[in-house]
């Protein structure tokens, strides 16, 4: 089933090739028009055709710049990265050259909002320190995944939950979108690999002048950003390691399921933790980390991602990836509020319901996730309910159940003032 979905995948997604004879740009095998419509995969297709398509079209670009990223913005709310040509090793690719030219990183704090400074990837010493960045904060990097930009709506979501906190940190937003931009996913899974070494030489680079530590090191990567996270962790599992990865829903198509030096694992950093939402389809269907929830089983279809539901609010790109994106919702909710995703014990299950639980906290999803507490798989089965812009407000009165490994788990939503036996049973 898997090598089913990958061939179809790639030659969906990856093996675009261009006609020199007219200089349009084609699925190569496969008949857009001709894929399933009640497809996830072929819908993300048809939509990411079309954009392209209307991009070719609609402008008469020379061939100079068919290397130049475009920003497409689709629903009014999400911006993708577009171009002509992926960046890599093949026939009709657009040279790399020297990845450093490809990967920025902006650094902003509470202070300075949404201000970004360009820190320069030439690794000058002092250059982190005069930028702001202070050592002895918690430093936070964002990586997006395929198609989005570093002013897209993940990152938008991680900083202004950062920014709701008392506390101060450093945040630095990666920007790779010349080696992640659609339609070429293949392209850019490749350029994972490439974009985790950059960033880890960075990383080392300013570790040994003195400006960032490690352990203070918190990277979040979302889809194929995951992956980089990943990449970014095995540069350092010879010596110091990287404080924590959260991986948000880490990219499953074209990534070994068996071989963790080739994707994120749990040795990449001292705490690993992943919050699967899209497993089997865009998202990593088995545990990656020390920690892995589930919510709502981690399945196809969240709660909140019916077609109904999302046509509603015209939000037309959501039926196909709004399982995948929940991870970043998610994850952003537990930032502003570290106590919304609890876990408590249950000593039994029976009939689908939760028996025995205790009222004492075990643990947390996402933001207060304790390496100490949390070294075992979780499934959550839970209501989340999105906004237009993927907020992340949940039901107030929802109950949220696990299963870790063999035992029982229930968790239940702080909201809920009083929780009693009856209440959980009745899940």
């Amino acid at each position: 089933m898997k090598q089913i979905f990958l061939h179809f995948f790639i030659l969906s997604l990856a093996q675009i090739t261009r006609e020199t004879n007219n200089n349009t740009f084609q699925l190569a095998r496969f008949s857009v028009n001709s894929l399933p419509q009640e497809d996830a995969i072929g819908n993300f297709v048809k939509l990411v055709n079309n954009i392209f398509t209307n991009l070719i079209n609609s402008t008469k670009a020379p061939e100079s710049d068919y290397c130049v990223p475009r920003i497409i913005t689709v629903d009014g709310i999400y911006k993708f990265a577009i171009n002509r040509q992926p960046f890599g090793d093949c026939p009709y690719c657009c040279s790399i050259g020297n990845p450093a030219n490809h990967v920025r990183l902006y650094f902003t704090n509470k202070q300075k909002g949404n201000t970004l400074t360009n820190l320069k990837t030439l690794r000058i010493p002092g250059a982190f320190k005069s930028a702001g960045l202070k050592k002895d904060l918690l430093t936070i990097i964002y990586i997006h995944g395929f198609l989005d930009v570093v002013k897209g709506l993940s990152g938008k979501r991680i900083l202004e939950a950062y920014f709701n906190r008392t506390e101060n940190y450093n945040i630095i937003l990666v920007d790779w979108k010349n080696l992640g931009a659609g339609p070429w996913y293949n392209q850019a899974a490749t350029n994972t690999r490439i974009v985790g070494s950059t960033l880890a030489d960075i990383l080392e680079f300013y570790n040994k002048t003195g400006e960032i530590e490690l352990s203070k090191v918190h990277l979040i990567g979302m889809s194929l950003g995951a992956h980089i996270a990943g990449f970014i962790g095995k540069h350092f599992n010879g010596g110091h390691k990287i404080g924590r990865i959260t991986g948000l829903d880490p990219a499953f198509p074209l990534f070994s399921l068996k071989d963790p030096s080739q994707r994120l694992s749990k040795f990449d950093a001292d705490y690993v933790d992943v919050i699967h939402t899209n497993g089997g389809i865009f998202g990593f269907p088995t545990s990656l980390g020390h920690a892995d929830f589930y919510p709502n089983g981690g399945g196809i279809l969240q709660p909140g991602c019916k077609l109904s539901t999302l046509v509603k609010n015209r939000l037309t790109l959501m039926t196909v990836v709004c399982s995948h994106y929940l991870a970043f919702g998610f994850y952003a909710e537990s930032v502003r509020k570290p106590k919304a995703f609890p876990i408590l014990k249950c000593k039994s299950m029976s009939k689908g319901y939760f028996e025995n639980c205790s009222l004492v906290v075990d643990g947390y999803m996402g933001f207060l996730a304790n390496k100490r507490r949390l070294l075992f798989k979780f499934k959550w089965d839970m209501v989340y309910k999105i906004d237009e812009e993927m907020g992340s407000a949940h039901e107030e009165n929802e109950l949220i159940t696990i299963i870790v490994n063999k035992r029982y788990i229930a968790g239940v939503n702080d909201r809920r003032k009083k929780q009693d036996q009856s209440e959980i049973k009745k899940m």
